[in-house]
């Protein structure tokens, strides 16, 4: 057997190594460039933060320019007067207030100011645009900016205004109020040259291998440089991934013919701008030196798995061997200890484990049997109390005279009844009876009594049909009765009252035998309660059912004595269900 377990443990050993290192063959180049596609995916989208950053930072230049010029008082005044043309002077202050913005901005083209009759006025442009606006509500971005009553819009649409569309410029517009009574004065526009957006890449663009693309609000493309590789389908299924994403960011590969691309993009959520990027994939490959080499590697550790085996299976097998020897004896009974000092701890553990189980069930053993001794010692004992011979001797007195004075009927009943009585208590050897029987020797034993002590007490018996079928030991219910006829009822001075009850109480089956009679006396009654076993006294029926009741269910078994003299006096025993049904 050692040589077959020693055979198989090498073979699991020789299968798994093989199978590892075919493994090794088709998973390394999958790993290796989803590793690299994902950290160069990672770089890609943390440098299109900062394109985004950057961009943000654009915008917000010409943001805080427009403010600049909406607090301007001689602007301000100008545009009140609502005709920007007729103030000469004015228009003066406001080109030279203007132009000495601008010098600080490298990023803006020029500034419009369109007035209330809709005349235009421009500083900083490459183009004459002076002119008036026709046609205003038609324009893309007019509706836009009133809609948003003072903040600003981004917008391509601007160089509709003009002539010659100026497309080298985005125009960030928003309503002049007047600062005093918030009322529109006009229009202000802050071109950004769009150079500035690509100034954010051109670092790091390399127009022969990739695509960078700068989309507007509206998809529409702001600036685009590199190779031209997506075309506008792709671009828009792009773009419908990039707007679905949770996190604001895509990373997926594009096919282009022969060549993969690694698609990357981000989110600018306070303009709805995006940002793409096309890079090749064409990344780092290990080299097949080392690849080589950490196949060399694998093929020396599988040899020396392989030779290790035949000791690791010795350090296995052998103690192994040993418990099985002893647990082949424990099933014919003999508890022979595992004696073998393994190498591994863990086998030390389970073999110390193992014998302290042994010693456990050989105690549990003779515990059992000693239990069973307790059990048999106890029944017997009650069976002597029950049958009694002054039991005997008193029940034939009172046949005797009941034939005396002619009550055949009664000597009849006595003597079917005493037999009765006799011959289930006897139950052909049986410890357990079902509660069905027992009552039934209750009952017997009963009439033998109002034979004896007649018009003595009155009987109520209940039993719950859910309970006639549960077994429990013979002879737990008449010690309890005969203690409550001869230590109760006898004692009072008028007719007593007798009750048994058997009832199930959720998970406990719940055995009572109450009487109206004498009562339990008070240092009695506390013994009982607190041990029933110390107790030395004549009250060996109640004091020995208990103790057999406990021996037979442990904890599965719970009792409650209650007495008050002549009102009541309760002995009630609870058993689990789980001990009848077991």
């Amino acid at each position: 057997m050692k040589q077959k377990f020693r055979i198989k443990i090498a073979i699991i050993y020789f299968v798994i190594v093989g199978v590892i290192i075919g493994s090794y063959f088709i998973a390394f180049k999958a790993i290796y460039m989803s590793h690299e596609l994902k950290v160069m995916g990672e770089e890609s989208v943390n440098t299109l933060q900062t394109m985004k950053t950057v961009t943000l930072a654009i915008i917000e230049t010409a943001n805080n320019y427009s403010k600049i010029l909406l607090a301007d008082e001689d602007i301000q005044e100008v545009l009140k007067s609502g005709d920007i043309y007729s103030n000469v002077p004015g228009q003066f202050k406001v080109a030279k207030k203007i132009y000495g913005i601008l010098q600080f901005a490298n990023e803006i083209n020029g500034v419009y100011l369109i007035d209330q009759k809709d005349q235009i006025y421009s500083v900083g442009a490459r183009e004459d645009l002076v002119g008036k606006l026709t046609n205003k509500e038609q324009m893309g971005w007019y509706q836009s900016v009133i809609e948003k009553n003072g903040n600003y819009i981004l917008s391509l649409d601007s160089p509709d205004i003009v002539r010659k569309p100026l497309s080298n410029q985005v125009s960030l517009i928003r309503v002049y109020k007047d600062l005093k009574n918030f009322r529109n004065r006009g229009v202000l526009f802050v071109n950004i040259n769009r150079t500035a957006f690509r100034n954010t890449y051109k670092e790091i663009l390399k127009e022969d291998r990739e695509q960078i693309i700068f989309l507007d609000e509206q998809n529409r493309i702001i600036c685009q440089d590199g190779l031209t590789i997506l075309q506008a389908e792709e671009r828009e299924m792009f773009l419908n991934k990039l707007g679905s994403a949770k996190e604001g960011t895509l990373k997926e590969v594009f096919k282009d013919g022969d060549k993969k691309y690694l698609v990357t993009g981000v989110v600018i959520p306070t303009e709805g701008w995006k940002i793409i990027r096309l890079q090749p994939t064409d990344m780092r490959q290990e080299s097949f030196e080392v690849l080589s080499a950490n196949i060399l590697l694998m093929l020396l550790s599988a040899f020396f798995i392989l030779m290790g085996t035949i000791l690791v299976a010795n350090l296995i097998t052998v103690p192994i061997s040993h418990l099985l020897i002893s647990m082949k004896s424990a099933e014919r009974g003999e508890f022979t200890k595992v004696k073998y000092k393994p190498f591994f701890d863990e086998f030390r553990y389970l073999f110390e484990g193992y014998n302290q189980l042994l010693d456990k069930i050989s105690l549990l053993l003779e515990q059992t049997i000693e239990k069973q001794k307790k059990i048999r010692k106890v029944e017997l004992n009650e069976m002597q109390g029950l049958m009694k011979p002054h039991f005997l001797y008193n029940t034939l007195d009172s046949i005797q005279a009941l034939a005396m004075l002619g009550e055949l009927g009664k000597v009849c009943e006595t003597v079917e009844a005493l037999g009765d009585f006799y011959r289930r208590s006897v139950s052909k050897g049986r410890e357990l009876l079902s509660i069905e029987e027992e009552v039934a020797i209750v009952v017997d034993y009963i009439k033998i009594m109002k034979v004896r002590f007649e018009n003595l007490f009155e009987e109520t018996i209940e039993v719950e049909p859910c309970c006639k079928n549960y077994l429990i030991p013979k002879l737990t219910l008449q010690p309890l009765m005969e203690n409550a006829i001869h230590h109760g009822l006898r004692e009072g001075t008028e007719k007593g009252e007798l009750y048994i009850g058997i009832r199930r109480e959720k998970e406990w089956i719940h055995l009572c035998i109450a009487d109206n009679g004498f009562g339990i006396p008070v240092d009695l009654l506390s013994e009982l309660k607190s041990d029933p076993g110390c107790y030395k006294g004549k009250s060996f029926g109640l004091r020995g059912t208990i103790e057999r009741m406990k021996i037979i269910y442990g904890d599965k078994f719970k009792y409650e004595i209650t007495s008050k003299a002549n009102e009541l006096t309760d002995i009630s025993f609870y058993v689990h269900i789980e001990a009848l049904e077991g």
